[in-house]
């Protein structure tokens, strides 16, 4: 779990971490149009960052709507993706149930 800081709003951060952490083939599926705030260019590389909060005592992940962030510019926005994926993936307790990447 890292912070990741609001670039125009000093002390402000959300707790992120990588869905490809914790999921296996996590991908994400939206339309073009909730992009047009990241003005893309086809050399643009695209990383996936999920926000994390706490619900009913468990650390969970938000895999519904993740945080896209070009590595190049480090512009990011929030997606709603339009695929089914849960809003409250709880993230294990311990590193050694975490799912090895293929």
């Amino acid at each position: 779990i890292v912070w990741l800081p609001c670039g125009d709003r000093p002390g402000t951060a959300l707790a992120v971490v990588s869905p490809r952490r914790f999921t296996y083939g996590y991908r994400v599926r939206g339309g073009q149009s909730q992009l047009t705030a990241l003005a893309l260019s086809p050399h643009d590389r695209l990383f996936a960052l999920c926000v994390v909060s706490e619900q009913e005592g468990q650390t969970t992940m938000n895999l519904r709507a993740p945080v896209l962030v070009t590595l190049d510019r480090r512009l990011g926005c929030q997606v709603i993706t339009t695929d089914e994926q849960p809003v409250h993936m709880e993230l294990p307790k311990r590193s050694s149930q975490l799912r090895k990447s293929a």
